[in-house]
């Protein structure tokens, strides 16, 4: 286990990637951050501004894809500091690259965030159009996808109730078939409060976490096939590993669980931590990290 201090103006919730090599760790914020693990070494990007809509690595973890605003997609490269714009042709929600990394998900909808959203495939490299599916009357919003790049989960509802993160709904897309989907398999619809979601290994799963806890949602639309027990402390985390189904949740107390999905908790883990705002599972599945409110993060072996 590896403990490191960032330091940065604001940190964002559930804003925690690691690198497709897993030896670098990109932390949302203000300003948004390269944490090196084998040195410690912290590098701000300032020219990722001061915010953002989403963001993902790209081009093999060389260069870091974001929407500064709904309109625009800029790739930042991080070896020369370069910086690419590119109009997007409406307005851009939620981002997400596929575990291989060749593809770019965009929730793209118009002017009027409340009607009309698509999803759009570009290709990672290039940025060029691959395929726009998933047309619906509403709004599109952030995205989670499963570690064998099978299946693609993406938030939406009605837009003002999900400046509330409340009313959302879930809609869950299977590429199984090497086909591009139109339909979902799943659409799940939450009244209460959602922290974060994510899916796990096989896509077989859909974890939301809020303060009430750790749900967990079968593919197919199913109702939760487990919920935690109700929590002393809200949960504001979650990542699933990308190759075993295991599901990593982090609380407001500073504690993080590793649950199975059979909803059973595996291990928990106290290193003195404020809330835990963010979590994330390397792309092999062999380390794992944590990030809380104060900007202290924590590395640790996930496969022992």
């Amino acid at each position: 286990m590896q403990m490191y201090q960032v330091r940065a103006e604001l940190l964002r919730d559930n804003e925690l990637r690691f690198a497709p090599d897993g030896q670098t760790l990109a932390v949302g914020g203000v300003p948004y951050l390269v944490l090196d693990l084998a040195t410690g070494s912290q590098r701000d990007l300032h020219e990722m501004g001061r915010g953002s809509w989403a963001w993902a690595f790209v081009r093999g973890g060389t260069a870091l894809a974001h929407l500064p605003t709904t309109a625009i997609l800029n790739v930042l490269d991080l070896v020369t500091g370069a910086v690419e714009t590119h109009p997007v042709g409406g307005a851009a929600r939620g981002m997400i690259a596929s575990p291989d990394g060749r593809t770019l998900y965009l929730s793209v909808g118009g002017a009027n965030f409340g009607k009309a959203s698509e999803i759009r495939a570009l290709d990672a490299a290039t940025l060029k159009p691959v395929a726009a599916f998933a047309h619906v009357a509403d709004y599109l919003g952030r995205f989670a996808v499963s570690g064998d790049g099978r299946q693609l989960a993406v938030s939406g509802g009605n837009w003002n109730a999900s400046l509330k993160e409340r009313g959302l709904t879930f809609r869950v897309y299977d590429f199984g078939d090497g086909g591009i989907p139109e339909q979902p398999t799943a659409f799940i619809e939450l009244e209460r409060p959602v922290n974060g979601f994510a899916l796990t290994h096989n896509g077989a799963h859909l974890a939301v976490v809020n303060g009430h806890g750790l749900a967990l949602w079968a593919a197919a639309g199913d109702p939760p096939v487990k919920r935690s027990p109700a929590p002393r402390s809200g949960v504001l985390s979650v990542a699933c590993s990308p190759t075993l189904p295991h599901v990593l949740t982090g609380n407001k107390a500073g504690f993080v669980a590793l649950w199975d999905t059979a909803g059973r908790v595996l291990r928990r883990y106290e290193w003195g931590l404020a809330e835990v705002i963010g979590l994330a599972f390397a792309p092999d599945g062999l380390r794992a990290a944590a990030i809380d409110a104060t900007g202290k993060v924590v590395v640790w072996d996930a496969d022992g």
